[in-house]
């Protein structure tokens, strides 16, 4: 669905960031090729191994922190 999102968008995967909570979605995210925030909310961190990013929750990440996953920061 991200990867469908991201065309739709007419955006390259690599300048996008998916905002997750769920393991999966972190897991779809990457395998469509965008950057990905896990946001703490039902998992503990170590069920996000692959996320970009981490947050307890959604006001813990700015957009500035979004514009440096897309800059590769």
């Amino acid at each position: 669905v991200f990867a469908i999102a991201c065309r739709r968008l007419n955006l390259r995967p690599s300048r996008c960031v998916v905002i997750e909570d769920a393991p999966v979605g972190i897991d779809a995210a990457k395998a469509a090729g965008t950057r990905a925030v896990a946001v703490l909310m039902h998992h503990r961190r170590e069920a996000f191994p692959t996320a970009d990013r981490i947050v307890e929750r959604l006001h813990n990440i700015a957009v500035g922190d979004l514009i440096s996953l897309v800059r590769g920061a």
